[in-house]
């Protein structure tokens, strides 16, 4: 069974199971082969401490809880480690942090599929994050709409954001999917690939990381979210909102299918909180005209300040 194991490190495939994202909210958790326990739906280098691998790994992912919690009672914390004993040196690096949408089964060939399906165009990924980075490393989200093509995997587009410095408070942030012009705009995905990196090297080999990965650099994930073209709908495992119109010009309405809907903050792409306002029967009416054109991210709340739905609103003059 442990040659079987091994084999995970070196061979990753990408998923065609069926599901939208999962376990956005990180809530739901378990273990795949006896390693540490991790978020359901995500791989992460905790089965590098599965005692089929080597009990002396260190545990890479935890569970936050309280004020390490955005949203619900959880969230996932990523922290950067250094492999004692990697069976794939070759392709895994010793030290490193990441959490991807994933699943592992020894029953499956290869053991370890990447992703989750997907078969929509997307504009972005959305998430709430906090960072305590060791020396100036830096963190990253990095993401993939991919397509089977009979022989190999194309990559339709790709996302990322950069995190930078200390990130005390929990932030939102969002990553624009970039698409390749070799392929026409009406192709579409069949798999979502999402990587939460507590450190970006040496995953990124770009100027904007230089840094090399730190051991003990740490960085919270939750309610991790995709966002369609057009801006008009966020898909997630929870409540969805209606958002019109989009683009907005002087007001935009959200209703949303959930009476425990209270409150609904306005942020810019920084995360920066723009303004607030109190929902009625789960609906809000919101001015804009007092805001600069551009792309604003909501966040809808419900009486016990845990988030509920979140996307995105186009301000257009």
């Amino acid at each position: 069974m442990k040659k079987q194991l091994l084999s995970i490190f070196s061979i990753i495939s990408f998923t065609t199971a069926f599901a939208q994202i999962p376990n956005n909210g990180m809530e739901s958790w378990g273990a795949s082969f006896f390693e540490p326990q991790g978020p359901t739906s995500y791989v992460s280098a905790n089965v590098f401490a599965s005692p089929l691998v080597s009990t002396s790994n260190p545990t890479s992912v935890t569970q936050g809880t309280g004020a390490d919690a955005y949203a619900g009672v959880l969230s996932a914390k990523i922290t950067t480690v250094k492999l004692v004993a990697n069976p794939a040196s070759a392709t895994i690096p010793d030290t490193l942090g990441v959490l991807m949408l994933g699943t592992v089964s020894l029953a499956a060939s290869p053991p370890l599929r990447s992703g989750t399906p997907f078969t929509t165009r997307l504009s972005s990924v959305d998430f709430y994050f906090k960072y305590t980075p060791v020396n100036n490393d830096n963190g990253a989200m990095m993401a993939y709409l991919t397509k089977w093509n009979g022989t190999t995997r194309d990559t339709l587009a790709t996302a990322g954001y950069p995190i930078v410095g200390v990130v005390s408070t929990y932030t939102s942030a969002s990553g624009p999917f970039v698409y390749n012009s070799l392929f026409p705009g009406t192709t579409m995905p069949d798999s979502l690939h999402v990587y939460f990196l507590s450190s970006a090297r040496p995953w990124l080999d770009n100027a904007a990381v230089p840094n090399p990965a730190q051991v003990g650099s740490a960085l919270w994930v939750d309610e991790a979210s995709v966002t369609t073209i057009g801006l008009k709908e966020t898909i997630k495992l929870g409540t969805q909102a209606k958002i019109y119109p989009n683009p907005s010009t002087n007001y935009f309405n959200i209703s949303v299918a959930n009476e425990d809907a209270v409150i609904a903050e306005i942020f810019d792409v920084t995360g920066k909180k723009i303004t607030s306002a109190t929902m009625y029967d789960s609906k809000v009416r919101i001015n804009t005209e007092n805001l600069n054109e551009g792309l604003y991210i909501y966040s809808v709340k419900d009486k016990n300040n845990k988030v509920i739905a979140t996307g995105k609103i186009n301000v257009s003059k």
